[in-house]
């Protein structure tokens, strides 16, 4: 984002300002664009800007780009959040994770320097919150924004990673001190109105192919007040490790292997799930695409085993999926040649 050479209002340069001028005269504002309720499926939309509060001092400050949000350059800009227990009102601190991203960034931060007037703004490309907090379950969580200049050189390039001499490697913030600064809260709650209940039929037989809505049953049950659409553009489909409308099937068990199914493009007519509802997503429902994973054990046993399996349910326009309780799977040895 942004820290910056302190300017007279006539734009002659003043001495570098300090750090409590710093952090008393920006202001870093978190706005919530997505409405106050929000469904688990979809994301959080904020906005981001930067505020000069002075009346008569301008600054320069420097706005995040790319590698900002990784840390890697200058400023750094992240979140942290908090989740409301019930029934005591308590809040609790929710951990904050990396950020998977290809390792190519803008190691020159200098060019992305703005001048900022008194009264002025500046706003910043800022990344959804859920990428880095777990905000899916249903509650009500607080979101703050922070940003941090760290004073350190620019990068001749993400690959020559060789700090510029010290007389350039700072641009117009040359001398400026470290500053934080952190946003106002905003409050948003989560509600999941769709459940994805997933329920075992029968035990898989290790050695033996077997589909896997033989093995469970898999039903979409609605929670909530409202009634909610499905398969408005198409019908999902038993898949694994693929992001259009689907279901999908995890597990950690190496020596269970998932045969996905071909990607079905049916059109199916949307319909919606009443409140208290439930729908299969298998077999002859409407919803159901009719195709079908394939498991197998391929190991032999001994004895019978569990085997974790959690389902995950997406559909078209929906930005995350929502996934199921994990269940166990029970694989039992094959029947002996006779």
């Amino acid at each position: 984002m942004f820290i910056m050479a302190a300017m007279l209002t006539d734009g002659a340069a003043a001495a570098a300002p300090d750090v409590e001028a710093l952090e008393r005269d920006l202001a870093l504002e978190l706005r919530l664009l997505s409405p106050a309720v929000i469904s688990n499926w979809k994301s959080i939309e904020v906005e981001i800007s930067i505020v000069n509060r002075s009346k008569d001092t301008a600054y320069h400050v420097v706005l995040p780009g790319d590698g900002s949000w990784a840390d890697w350059r200058e400023p750094y800009i992240y979140y942290t959040a908090e989740r409301q227990l019930a029934p005591n009102g308590d809040w609790v601190d929710l951990p904050r994770r990396g950020m998977l991203r290809c390792g190519l960034y803008d190691a020159d931060w200098r060019d992305e320097v703005v001048f900022l007037a008194p009264g002025e703004s500046a706003g910043f490309h800022s990344i959804e919150p859920r990428v880095f907090i777990s905000t899916s379950a249903a509650g009500t969580y607080r979101l703050r924004a922070h940003y941090e200049y760290k004073a350190r050189p620019a990068l001749r390039s993400f690959m020559d990673r060789t700090p510029l001499p010290e007389d350039e490697a700072f641009g117009m913030l040359r001398g400026y001190p470290p500053i934080r600064l952190v946003s106002n809260t905003v409050e948003f709650r989560v509600q999941s109105p769709l459940r994805l209940i997933v329920t075992p039929k029968r035990d898989l037989i290790e050695g033996q192919p077997a589909r896997f809505s033989d093995l469970v049953d898999i039903a979409l049950r609605n929670d909530g007040d409202q009634p909610i659409e499905i398969a408005s553009t198409g019908r999902p489909a038993l898949q694994h490790g693929k992001h259009w409308p689907s279901l999908r099937i995890l597990s950690n068990q190496r020596r269970l292997s998932i045969d996905k199914p071909t990607p079905t493009h049916d059109r199916g007519e949307s319909f919606l799930i009443n409140p208290g509802e439930s729908i299969s997503l298998v077999g002859d429902s409407p919803a159901a695409s009719g195709h079908d994973a394939v498991l197998l054990y391929d190991s032999e046993l001994n004895r019978s085993i569990t085997v974790p399996v959690f389902m995950l349910f997406r559909q078209p326009g929906w930005r995350y999926e929502i996934p199921s309780e994990p269940i166990e799977l029970v694989v039992r040895p094959g029947e002996p040649p006779s």
